[in-house]
Formats: C-alpha cells, sequence, structure tokens
C-alpha cells in the first residue's frame, strides 16, 4: 500500500531546499461567459520551478513536411493539497516576474499527492 502522506513530505522538503512563489490568477469570466482582460487572484502557491530538454516538438511546414525541433519544457512542482485544488489548466502563474500559463495541471498518476504542472511563457504586459 502506498504511503501518500510519507511521499508528500518528501516532497515538501524538496520543494523547500529551492522554493519559488507563484501568483495564480484566472480571467475574469462577465455575465455572458465571456473572458475579460482583467485577472482576477486565485491563490499563492510555492513550488519548485523546473526545466527539462527530454520533451520533443513536432512542426509541419508549409511545403508539408514534418521536422523534429527540441523544446525546452517548463514545469512547476507543487504538493497537491486544498490550495493546489483551486488551480485550472489554462490559469496564468507569475513566478520570478514571468507569467506563464497553465498547460496541464499534471495530477501525477490521479494520486492527489503531487502535481507537476506543465507552463508555457507568455507575454508579461500587465
Amino acid at each position: 500500500m502506498i504511503n501518500k502522506e510519507k511521499i508528500k513530505s518528501k516532497v515538501e522538503k524538496a520543494i523547500k531546499k529551492l522554493p519559488s512563489l507563484g501568483v495564480v490568477k484566472r480571467a475574469y469570466t462577465n455575465d455572458f461567459g465571456e473572458k475579460s482582460d482583467l485577472l482576477e487572484l486565485v491563490c499563492e502557491i510555492e513550488g519548485l520551478y523546473h526545466e527539462s530538454n527530454n520533451q520533443y516538438g513536432q512542426s509541419i511546414t508549409l511545403q508539408n513536411k514534418a521536422e523534429v525541433i527540441k523544446e525546452k519544457s517548463i514545469y512547476f512542482l507543487v504538493v497537491y493539497d486544498e490550495t493546489a485544488k483551486l488551480i485550472q489548466k489554462d490559469d496564468y502563474i507569475y513566478i520570478n516576474g514571468y507569467k506563464y500559463q497553465i498547460k496541464d495541471i499534471g495530477n501525477v498518476n490521479k494520486m492527489d499527492i503531487y502535481a507537476d504542472m506543465r507552463l508555457q511563457e507568455v507575454s508579461y504586459d500587465e
């Protein structure tokens, strides 16, 4: 049997070694269901920012040929708790002066122990 609390405590220890503060915001939706430029605060969360060069992206050009290009993937690892449950796909997170869009929550194996959120950098216009 998996001891979830033991794994969570190990993840918390790892995050405490190199912590980053993330401020999560969501695009405000008006009464008509339209997204506004206004962003509302969802939560502040501590996590571990890390990058990976292991992912490959595929790009299709106009000449109908595919070429494999190596892309850097950006992640933010957090303990899956009540605060992390507030975060949704396509929310924005601000870490160390950069703005990212959350592309995948990354609740690993749906076990609610930790989330390794996949991020995409976006322009910072605020």
